[in-house]
C-alpha cells in the first residue's frame, strides 16, 4: 500500500518540530485506546529535550492470519519536556467492529477475546524510501 501523505507528513514535522530529536515510539510514554472508527494515543514527553515521533494503531483476529486494520500514521509534531498531547487518527478501510465483532441485542460491538489491538512504531525515513520505490 502507498501512503501518498508520506512526505507531507514527514514536511509537517520538520516545519512544526523546528529543533526536536526523532525519537522511537517505545522510547516514549504513551497510552493508546480503540473503538469502532479511530485509534486515540496520548504521548507524554517525559525527557529534558524536544522530541517528535510516530506510531499507527493496528488491529487483527488472533486467529485469522491477514485479517487486519490499520489506522493512519500519527505523529506528534515538536513535543517539548513535559508536554503532553493527544492525537486521534481513523481506521483505513473499515471498521474495527467488521473484523473483530459478536452480535449483541444491541448490535455489533467489539469482541476483544476474538482480536488484538497493537500500536506499531512508525519510521519516517524508512516510510519515505519505500514510497519513492514504489514509484507515482
Amino acid at each position: 500500500m502507498r501512503l501518498r501523505s508520506c512526505d507531507g507528513i514527514g514536511e509537517q514535522i520538520r516545519t512544526l518540530s523546528g529543533p526536536g530529536e526523532w525519537t522511537p515510539v517505545g522510547q516514549v510514554h504513551h497510552n493508546c485506546h480503540t473503538d469502532n472508527t479511530t485509534v486515540t494515543c496520548t504521548f507524554t514527553n517525559l525527557s529534558e529535550r524536544a522530541i517528535h515521533t510516530c506510531t499507527a494503531g493496528r488491529i487483527y483476529q488472533k486467529e485469522a492470519h491477514g485479517v487486519k486494520l490499520e489506522s493512519v500514521v500519527m505523529c506528534t509534531g515538536r513535543l517539548d519536556p513535559a508536554a503532553t498531547r493527544v492525537i486521534t487518527a481513523p481506521w483505513v478501510g473499515g471498521f474495527a467492529n467488521s473484523i473483530c465483532y459478536r452480535e449483541t441485542t444491541f448490535g455489533r460491538t467489539l469482541d476483544w477475546d476474538k482480536c488484538e489491538f497493537t500500536t506499531d512504531p512508525v519510521d519516517l525515513a524508512k516510510l519515505r524510501r519505500m514510497n519513492k520505490a514504489a514509484g507515482p
